[in-house]
């Protein structure tokens, strides 16, 4: 087995090590016997239909995995991409999903391509996951907008997207390229690379509108699913609330946990969604802690298992 593959699985046994130990203190932490009370009244039709919507998910990022490589000039037939795309679920439990860098290597099994073209477009996945969450986050500020963490939700909504339009238009400019090239010059080990580089750089310096728009529109259609899947959760639970309302507390939940590059944004998004849900929502404590925790194990844990499946049987050997 190679050093890389070694790697992959060291960081997926410590990331799946340190996830346990947070739900365990999550447990701990909240009232047992009401959490077991509130995990029976979920039937195993809600569980299903959590699950259908996570798919649907998974298919449009799929779409928009396999978009990026076509529209960047990485040959690989779509059933290759497809592997590709199911093993890297399992990465999604690195910090900051850090560990999806490792795609690339998985791309190199199908295609004759360097992993330096395949990196940004694992990059892009993040940003646009990223402007998904606050695309949903804004949508529900325009109908929902509780006054005590409304500025939270605003100045993150606004650091997201400011940031983005700036980092597209600094791409566009020269100073850009001198960046890359002064960095080039500056490490002696891209050298060699440096026309690739330079191919790639100018390869996404120059994404048209309507590609970003594309992608943007397609990242928010893909998440909207999973923030169904807690307003289904929810309702299940008896409590009255909006689609608007449950898309607040997930796309923040979502903002917070992938901005504090735990392994799968662990722990930021448990803690903030438990903490909207009942200051917002007017959640009982333990029922929130059941509702985030399921919302978990049928998104994040869910597309690791079929990621640790696909990689098995893909990849491992």
């Amino acid at each position: 087995m190679s050093e890389t593959w070694v790697k992959i699985e060291k960081g997926l046994i410590i990331s799946v090590i340190l996830s346990i130990i947070v739900y365990a203190v999550f447990i701990f932490l909240s009232d047992y016997n009401s959490i077991l009370n509130a995990v029976k009244m979920i039937g195993l039709f809600v569980i299903l239909l959590l699950l259908c919507l996570s798919m649907f998910n998974y298919c449009f990022r799929f779409i928009r995995w396999h978009y990026l490589l076509s529209k960047f000039c990485v040959k690989i037939p779509i059933r290759d991409s497809l592997k590709v795309f199911l093993a890297g679920l399992c990465l999604t439990i690195t910090p900051g999903k850090a560990g999806e860098l490792f795609k690339a290597s998985f791309v190199k099994e199908f295609a004759d391509v360097s992993r330096i073209k395949v990196i940004p477009i694992i990059i892009l996945e993040r940003v646009f996951d990223l402007i998904g969450f606050a695309m949903i986050l804004l949508l529900s500020l325009l109908f929902f907008s509780p006054s005590q963490f409304l500025m939270p939700a605003v100045i993150a909504v606004g650091v997201v997207f400011i940031s983005f339009i700036c980092v597209f238009l600094f791409l566009r400019l020269n100073s850009a390229k001198k960046l890359l090239l002064l960095v080039i010059e500056r490490f002696k080990f891209l050298h060699d690379k440096k026309n690739l580089l330079l191919d790639t750089f100018n390869d996404y310096a120059h994404m048209s509108i309507l590609r970003i728009i594309f992608l943007i529109m397609i990242s928010f259609a893909g998440w909207l699913f999973e923030t169904l899947e807690l307003y289904v959760l929810l309702l299940s639970f008896g409590v009255s609330v909006t689609v608007f309302s449950a898309g607040f507390v997930y796309g923040l939940s979502s903002l917070v946990g992938l901005l504090t590059f735990t392994p799968g944004g662990i722990l930021g998004f448990e803690a903030s969604s438990e903490l909207l849900m009942s200051n917002i929502l007017g959640v009982a404590v333990p029922v929130a802690a059941v509702i985030t925790l399921i919302v978990r194990l049928t998104t994040l844990w869910f597309a690791v298992l079929i990621g640790l499946v696909s990689y098995v049987k893909f990849f491992k050997h």
